[in-house]
């Protein structure tokens, strides 16, 4: 059996981390920052993170990395 989860950031906007708990998704992963064009924290970082908190659903932070001279990941 697959465990669900989803992936977010500033662009799935404000979530409803109770209503997402009540579907069947079992763990959260985070969006924090990245670096393209320059090193940045997500604007929904610290929400998001907090929200997926509340509702105990287990959550992970990820941060993606550009090499800022050449544009690879």
């Amino acid at each position: 059996m697959a465990t669900k989860g989803i992936d977010v950031s500033h662009w799935q906007g404000d979530i409803d981390w109770k209503a997402v708990r009540t579907t069947g998704i079992e763990f959260a992963i985070i969006k924090a920052g990245g670096s393209d064009n320059g090193f940045y924290t997500d604007s929904c970082w610290e929400k998001n993170y907090a929200g997926a908190k509340a509702v105990d659903m287990p959550r992970g932070e990820e941060s993606l990395l550009f090499d800022l001279l050449t544009g690879n990941e």
